[in-house]
């Protein structure tokens, strides 16, 4: 049986005031699969933005009262770490650019 999509909600500020997605992530079979526009002059810009994430990712946790949002910080930030300092594999999926 195929499953449907299931979409995030877009924020309502951003449909409001016409704002441009920047990142979409999906997880299938355990593969994340994304698309992007490389729409940043400086490529640092995008470390900004994942810092974001991240620590929206801590307050969504903390709500939930399942951590605490520095801890959800420090162990997203530790897994980035080990992540980023390993070589890609073969099995990586390719990123497609809008």
């Amino acid at each position: 049986m195929v499953q449907s999509y299931q979409a995030l909600q877009i924020p309502p500020t951003a449909v409001d005031k016409g704002a441009i997605a920047v990142l979409r992530t999906a997880i299938l079979d355990d593969n994340v699969h994304v698309t992007l526009r490389p729409i940043f002059e400086a490529p640092e810009a995008w470390g900004l933005l994942l810092a974001q994430v991240i620590r929206n990712v801590g307050r969504a946790y903390a709500q939930q009262a399942r951590f605490r949002e520095d801890e959800v910080i420090a162990q997203v930030r530790q897994a980035l770490q080990q992540d980023l300092d390993r070589a890609p594999s073969s099995t990586t999926p390719i990123v497609r650019l809008d």
